[in-house]
């Protein structure tokens, strides 16, 4: 367990997930983005996907979370809670990548 410090002296948090742990949390996410990238890619890039620039990834982050909380408290048939948690780390990441290639230009 390690201990973060944000640059503002009067802001501090207590990470409880070390970095192997982190890491392994998120590889599922990793690998399913693979995984879908070899069903997807059909000459199709990732921003043909969200045409609406912010806006559709706006959207696609509410209704995963709108698929949590449809699973508060009951077993899915389908795709499960972390199903839902793995594809909102894929589409934050994709989000993120978007927001910084925005920024480059």
């Amino acid at each position: 367990m390690g201990s973060w410090r944000n640059s503002a002296p009067h802001l501090y948090l207590e990470f409880t997930v070390d970095r192997q742990d982190y890491l392994n949390l998120i590889m599922p996410a990793m690998e399913l983005v693979v995984k879908k990238h070899e069903d997807y890619n059909t000459g199709v890039q990732l921003k043909d996907y969200f045409p609406f620039g912010d806006k559709s990834y706006i959207q696609m982050l509410h209704l995963k979370v709108l698929r949590l909380r449809s699973l508060e408290g009951r077993q899915a048939n389908f795709e499960g809670l972390k199903d839902t948690l793995n594809d909102l780390i894929n589409y934050s990441v994709f989000y993120l990548q978007y927001l910084e290639d925005k920024q480059d230009v």
